[in-house]
C-alpha cells in the first residue's frame, strides 16, 4: 500500500484499536504467564487481570492467587472470582476465602478526595469527602464534596465515602441536610455503586467515642440510588422512628447499621425493606429493648421473607447473644445461611454450645465471633464445628480465685532517707 496515496482497496493495518477492557490479550496465555511469574506487582496484577478472561483455565489461575503470599493478590483474586469467576469461582470464594464472596468497601481503597488531584482512580478508590460545622446552627461547610461533583470524572465514581461531622447545635437537621447534598447530587453519580454516610469516627468498642448523630430517615437514599449496591451508614438511631414501610429495593446487596444502640421499632423497620438481592447483613443491635422485642422485630430477616439471598448475617453488640442464637438456629434461614458472624456480643459457653449442637449448621462455611467473651472451655468446643472460625479480639479475661493466694505480708514504709 502506497503511503502517500492509499486507496479504499488497500489492506488496512491491525494494532491501532486498543483492546476492549473484558477481552482477551493478544499475544495469548504465553504472554500473560510471564506477567504473572514477574517479580514485579504492578505486572502480575495486570496479568491476574487479563488472564480471568481465559474461561476455565483463567478461573483455575485465579483461584491458585488466592493463596498467593501478596495481600494485594489475593484481594485481587477474590474480587475477579467475584465478579468474572461465574457459579464456580463464587463457591470456590464461600469454601476456601468466604468473606471475598461478598460486595464491600474492601473493593476499594480509602482516597481522601483532592480537587488537584481529581478523581483518577474511580475503579479502585473510594473517595472521601467530609461535611463539617462551625459549631453554630445552620453553618456547614461542604468544600470537597462541591468540587467532587465538579470534577471531569464525576459520572464514573463508584464508591463515595460521606463523612458528617455532628453538631450539637443543630443535632435535628444536621443528617438530613448532608443526605439532601448526596441526594440532590443523584444525575450526576450516575455510577455510583457503594456509599458510607455517616459518623466516620464511630467506635464501638469504646465506651468514650458513642456517636451523637443522628440519623433520622433512609427512604428517600434507597429512593434515589436505586442502582446502589453497597450502603453503609453510621451513627444514631435511637430518637427518631424510621419510616421503611413498603419500601423495596432491586439492586443493593450489602448493608451494614452500624450504632451503638437502636430501638425495636427502627430493627423492625430496617428489617421490612424488601431487598430480594441483598446477600450481606450486618446489624448492630445494642442494649436498648428487651431481646424478645428484638427477636420479633428481626422476623422479616430470619423468615427469609424480605432478603431471601442472604448469605451473611452479622448481629452485633447484642447485649443477650446467647438467647438471640437460639432464635436463629430455630429460624428457616438458618438452614442455608453460608457465614454467621456475632461481634462484640454477650456470648458465654452457653450460647457457644448451642451452636455446637445444632444439626442445622451443615452448610456454614464460616463462623465470626470477633470480639466476643470466648472462654478455652468454649474454644475447644467451637472445633469441632466443620466450619471456618474467626475468633479475632477475644475479650477472655480469666478469673483470679482469690482463695488460692495468700495476702502479702505488710511491710513498714521507710522514707528513702531513713
Amino acid at each position: 500500500m502506497s503511503e502517500l496515496n492509499p486507496r479504499n482497496t488497500d489492506v488496512v493495518l491491525g494494532g491501532q484499536i486498543p483492546t476492549p477492557k473484558d477481552g482477551v490479550v493478544l499475544g495469548g496465555l504465553a504472554r500473560i504467564e510471564q506477567r504473572l511469574a514477574s517479580e514485579s506487582l504492578s505486572l502480575r496484577l495486570q496479568g491476574l487481570k487479563d488472564i480471568i478472561h481465559y474461561g476455565d483455565r483463567g478461573v483455575d489461575i485465579a483461584i491458585e492467587a488466592l493463596s498467593d503470599r501478596n495481600l494485594q493478590i489475593r484481594q485481587l483474586a477474590g474480587k475477579l472470582l467475584r465478579i468474572h469467576g461465574g457459579e464456580r469461582g463464587r463457591n470456590i470464594l464461600l469454601d476456601y476465602q468466604p468473606l471475598s464472596y461478598f460486595n464491600t468497601f474492601a473493593d476499594w481503597r480509602r482516597e481522601i478526595y483532592n480537587p488537584q488531584i481529581g478523581i483518577i482512580d474511580p475503579d479502585n478508590n473510594a473517595y472521601v469527602v467530609a461535611m463539617t460545622n462551625s459549631g453554630q446552627a445552620g453553618k456547614y461547610e461542604f468544600n470537597n464534596f462541591k468540587s467532587l461533583i465538579k470534577d471531569p470524572r464525576i459520572s464514573d465514581l463508584q464508591a463515595l465515602f460521606f463523612q458528617i461531622d455532628d453538631n450539637p447545635r443543630d443535632r435535628e437537621r444536621t443528617f438530613t441536610i448532608g443526605l439532601e447534598a448526596i441526594n440532590s447530587a443523584r444525575h450526576l453519580l450516575s455510577k455510583l455503586r457503594a456509599l458510607f454516610i455517616g459518623d466516620s469516627m464511630l467506635d464501638l468498642q469504646s465506651e468514650s467515642n458513642k456517636s451523637k448523630l443522628e440519623i433520622l430517615e433512609v427512604r428517600s437514599l434507597l429512593i434515589s440510588f436505586p442502582d446502589l449496591e453497597i450502603l453503609e451508614i453510621a451513627g444514631h438511631f435511637g430518637y427518631h422512628q424510621l419510616d421503611c414501610s413498603q419500601l423495596e429495593h432491586q439492586n443493593l446487596k450489602t448493608l451494614i447499621i452500624k450504632t451503638e444502640n437502636i430501638p425495636a421499632d427502627n430493627i423492625k423497620q430496617l428489617c421490612s425493606i424488601s431487598l430480594p438481592n441483598l446477600e450481606y447483613l450486618e446489624l448492630w443491635l445494642g442494649k436498648q429493648g428487651s431481646i424478645n422485642e428484638i427477636k420479633k422485630a428481626m422476623q422479616p430477616i430470619l423468615s427469609g421473607i424480605s432478603a431471601p439471598n442472604l448469605q451473611y448475617l452479622g448481629l452485633c453488640g447484642c447485649h443477650d447473644t446467647n438467647s438471640l442464637v437460639s432464635e436463629i438456629l430455630s429460624s428457616p434461614i438458618i438452614d442455608r445461611l453460608p457465614v454467621l458472624a456475632f461481634k462484640m456480643g454477650s456470648m458465654t459457653i452457653q450460647g457457644v454450645s448451642a451452636l455446637t449442637n445444632s444439626p442445622k449448621l451443615k452448610n456454614l462455611k464460616l463462623l465470626i465471633l470477633s470480639g466476643e467473651v470466648i472462654s478455652p472451655e468454649a474454644l475447644s468446643l467451637l472445633q469441632k464445628l466443620e466450619c471456618k472460625l474467626d475468633i479475632r479480639n477475644n475479650q477472655y479475661r480469666p478469673k483470679i480465685d482469690i482463695s488460692k493466694h495468700k495476702p502479702a505480708k505488710e511491710r513498714r514504709y521507710s522514707p528513702s532517707w531513713e
